[in-house]
């Protein structure tokens, strides 16, 4: 397992939480994501891993989780576009008896756009929102990346009174080169109505509209068209 380095050494009492844990704020079968802070230092968040025979496979073969997160983070760091940064990279950890991997990121304070959607339908924030996701989207598109993953409750909303709000992509482990640029803008773009969709809540059209106008500014006009017959396609399906 290249690249791992020694950690810490819970305590069998502790399999589940780790030191200095203040909140796990998720817990999906072998993975889990802590809130942790250390004496001293800032809140920071812990993403775990157990070791399974499988995730061991995975990353000698390069395509496990914790390193895709890694290369999506840098692929995003390098690209300018926001994202908590990598305070301690891929590490071997002990919980009780069993091998974790674990990486450490910076926390970015906020709310998730989801959050921010259910609270702003009815203030000015709303619009600005939309437009901002939007951005996001074209500005992967025009540097060729695909977010696979591009979800509202993967993006944390930093809001400002007086300029449009900061959004921050918290989970780049879906983040890769695009292979297919229409197909792939497309995706992107149905990935941020998905949860709302999905949550019975009632997005006006107009928002929609200003996130799809946004998102596709960039397109030349063949693009756009294969675009949103993508979007049609799928709508009626």
């Amino acid at each position: 397992m290249t690249g791992l380095t020694p950690g810490a050494c819970y305590p069998a009492a502790m399999r589940l939480q780790p030191a200095h844990s203040v909140q796990c704020l998720k817990a999906s079968g072998p993975s889990r994501v802590w809130l942790i802070r250390r004496p001293g230092q800032a809140l920071r968040v812990l993403k775990l891993w157990t070791l399974t025979p499988w995730l061991a496979i995975k990353l000698a073969l390069g395509i496990a989780q914790p390193q895709r997160q890694l290369r999506g983070a840098r692929m995003l760091h390098e690209a300018g576009i926001l994202s908590p940064r990598v305070m301690r990279g891929m590490h071997l950890l002990w919980s009780g008896m069993a091998p974790v991997i674990g990486i450490e990121l910076d926390c970015q304070p906020g709310i998730t756009a989801l959050e921010a959607v259910e609270q702003s339908l009815r203030a000015p924030i709303g619009p600005r929102l939309a437009a901002e996701c939007g951005r996001l989207v074209a500005r992967l598109i025009d540097l060729r990346l695909f977010n696979r993953d591009l979800k509202l409750s993967n993006l944390i909303v930093a809001e400002h009174p007086d300029r449009a709000p900061m959004i921050w992509i918290i989970d780049p482990v879906g983040v890769r080169r695009m292979r297919r640029p229409t197909l792939e803008a497309a995706r992107m773009i149905e990935r941020l109505a998905i949860e709302p969709w999905e949550r019975g809540i009632p997005v006006p059209r107009a928002l929609w509209f200003s996130a799809l106008r946004e998102a596709l500014r960039g397109l030349t006009r063949e693009d756009r068209r294969a675009v949103t017959s993508r979007l049609r396609a799928h709508r009626r399906r």
